[in-house]
């Protein structure tokens, strides 16, 4: 069943309808619910029980780094799992998936957004101040667009343009990030200046 589901999304990114990190997702989520089940498991055994089980191993196991696994890390395998074990049920290899009735665990975190204070945003300018240049102009434009660190760095000249909102002509930058997903951020006069 791993195999066969690995070698199926292997060839979504192929033809570029996954991207390769969600394909690592999908291998290590399998990786780790199969260092969790007894080794002669047989997929059409796996109960919602198993899955349980399995949700409670990982909330009392550690990750590679020695840390209990956070919530968040928890449901996102559980999605890929999901989406692998709905797979599986498409292509008549069980019946019914026993992920079929398993929720996300509740996320404390969730809804949360956590804000860089002024002050922290000053310390962390007065020490790239040391660095080279391209590391404070990085950070500043991260800070005035939003963007992610991926999307900092794949952002090239044609991602630049300009566009007219209410008759004024408005600088943008279109962001290609997480997910394949693409943002137009307008641009502030600082970030236009950089």
């Amino acid at each position: 069943f791993i195999a066969k589901y690995l070698e199926y999304r292997e060839k979504l990114v192929k033809i570029d309808q996954i991207a390769e990190s969600t394909y690592l997702h999908d291998k290590f989520a399998l990786d780790l619910l199969l260092n969790r089940l007894d080794g002669s498991t047989i997929i059409n055994n796996l109960t919602s029980d198993d899955v349980i089980n399995f949700m409670v191993l990982l909330k009392d196991s550690e990750n590679k780094n020695g840390k209990p696994f956070k919530t968040g890390a928890i449901n996102s395998y559980l999605k890929h799992l999901k989406a692998a074990f709905n797979w599986a049920v498409k292509e008549k290899l069980i019946l019914e998936s026993p992920f079929k009735d398993s929720g996300l665990l509740h996320d404390p975190n969730d809804g949360i957004y956590r804000f860089i204070s002024e002050e922290n945003i000053e310390k962390i300018r007065a020490y790239l101040q040391e660095r080279p240049e391209w590391q404070l102009d990085v950070f500043n434009l991260g800070l005035w667009t939003g963007a992610r660190r991926d999307e900092l760095f794949n952002i090239k000249k044609q991602n630049l343009y300009v566009d007219k909102i209410k008759g004024e002509k408005v600088p943008f930058v279109r962001l290609s990030g997480k997910g394949r997903k693409i943002r137009n951020m307008p641009l502030c006069v600082e970030a236009c200046e950089l």
